[in-house]
């Protein structure tokens, strides 16, 4: 754990913990930035206090998934220092 947080203090690797289950908060440990989880519903996990990831779930006018965080205007997953969990919806 220490060489990960030596790691992590470069300003720029960012290191997220992951949770192992579905529907399972993401872990938080000290010194990382705040992890990331898998969910089966956006619901769950917004309840939980995720953000959740809008390439998961975000469409187009004509249905088809917008699939990258550009599309997104997202890039939190590769912000250093993020203290807010982000959770994927399964798929």
């Amino acid at each position: 754990m220490d060489a990960l947080k030596d790691l992590a203090s470069l300003d720029n690797v960012c290191l997220k913990p992951s949770a192992l289950i579905k529907d399972v908060k993401a872990p938080s440990i000290n010194g990382l930035d705040a992890g990331t989880a898998v969910y089966t519903s956006k619901e769950k996990a917004e309840k939980d206090g995720h953000f959740v990831c809008p390439a998961t779930y975000v469409k187009d006018e004509k249905g088809k998934a917008i699939a990258t965080c550009k599309g997104n205007r997202c890039k939190l997953c590769f912000i250093k220092g993020c203290k807010k969990p982000i959770a994927y919806l399964a798929h």
